[in-house]
C-alpha cells in the first residue's frame, strides 16, 4: 500500500516539477499564475529555492534568486501600476517583460531584452512596477524575486492605472487550497494549509495530508480547520513537499444538483 501510494506521490512530484511546479509561487513562466486587477496578492516568499531557468534575458536583474512568475492578459486598454512590497522589509526585485500575443510563445522563446517593460534590481523591500499603455489581449509576464533569500512575504496589487486584466482566465472552482503555508508567516492567512472559497455549499467535506513515505499526518472534516504543520501525533512536521486530497460535496448557485468534487495535489510547507 505504501509503495504504491509512494509511486503516485513520485509521479504526481515529476508532473509538477516538469512543468515547474505550479506550487511554491510559480517557479516556472509555463507554470505562472494569472494576475487579477482588483486583488490583493500575499504569499510567503521562496527560501533557498533556486534561479529562474528560463532561456531569457532578465535586463538589471543581475541574479535571480527564489523566483515567482506570473501574467495578465488584458482586458481594458490602459495604464497599469503594480506595487509589491516584502514583510519583513527584505530585499524583491522585479521585471516585467512584454507585449504578447501568446503566452505560451512568450515563455519559450519570447522574454527578450526588447520586450522587458519595466525592471528594478535596488536594494529596496518595496518596488513599484509600471505598464505605460496596454492593449485589449495583450499578454505580460511578471517575475518576482526574493533577493534576499530570507523568510518574508511577499504582498502585491494594483494601485493605479486605467488599465485591467482579463480575470475570467482564472478558474473559479468552489474551493481554492493554496500550494504553499509558512506557519510562523507575518500574514495570519499563510500560517495554515486550509481550503478556502464557498465554504457555505459545501457539506461532507473531507482533507488528508500525507508525507512522502504515504502515511497520514493530518485529517479533517471541516473546511474551517486548517493544518498547521503539525501532525496527527503531536510532532512539528519538516519543511518540505506534502500531497493531499480533499473531498466534498457541493450544491452550486443555480443549480439544484449536489455535485461531488475529488481534488489532490501538492502543497509545500515552509519553515
Amino acid at each position: 500500500m505504501h509503495l504504491r501510494f509512494y509511486k503516485l506521490f513520485c509521479t504526481i512530484l515529476g508532473i509538477l516539477i516538469s512543468h515547474y511546479m505550479l506550487i511554491a509561487q510559480s517557479a516556472s513562466c509555463i507554470g505562472s499564475y494569472p494576475f487579477c486587477t482588483g486583488t490583493l496578492y500575499n504569499f510567503p516568499a521562496g527560501v533557498h529555492t533556486g534561479v529562474a531557468l528560463e532561456d531569457a534575458d532578465y535586463g538589471c536583474l543581475i541574479r535571480t534568486p527564489n523566483p515567482a512568475w506570473y501574467h495578465m492578459k488584458i482586458l481594458e486598454p490602459g495604464s497599469i501600476t503594480i506595487q509589491m512590497h516584502s514583510s519583513p522589509l527584505y530585499d524583491i526585485d522585479f521585471v516585467i517583460w512584454g507585449p504578447f500575443d501568446d503566452l505560451y510563445q512568450a515563455c519559450v522563446d519570447g522574454l527578450s531584452a526588447t520586450k522587458i517593460v519595466d525592471c528594478s534590481f535596488s536594494a529596496m523591500s518595496f518596488e513599484t512596477c509600471h505598464l505605460p499603455d496596454t492593449e485589449i489581449g495583450e499578454y505580460y509576464i511578471l517575475l518576482i524575486t526574493n533577493y534576499s533569500n530570507k523568510e518574508c512575504d511577499i504582498t502585491f496589487e494594483k494601485i493605479a492605472g486605467d488599465g485591467e486584466t482579463d480575470c475570467t482566465i482564472i478558474p473559479a472552482p468552489v474551493l481554492y487550497a493554496p500550494n504553499v503555508f509558512r506557519p510562523k508567516s507575518s500574514i495570519p492567512e499563510n500560517r495554515e494549509f486550509k481550503v478556502v472559497g464557498g465554504l457555505t455549499a459545501v457539506t461532507n467535506f473531507q482533507l488528508h495530508v500525507f508525507d512522502r513515505h504515504g502515511r497520514l499526518i493530518f485529517e479533517s472534516a471541516d473546511p474551517r480547520h486548517g493544518w498547521d504543520g503539525i501532525t496527527i501525533n503531536g510532532s512539528i512536521a519538516p519543511e518540505g513537499m506534502y500531497f493531499y486530497k480533499s473531498m466534498y460535496q457541493s450544491r452550486e448557485s443555480n443549480f439544484d444538483e449536489v455535485k461531488s468534487m475529488h481534488e489532490q495535489g501538492m502543497v509545500m510547507l515552509l519553515r
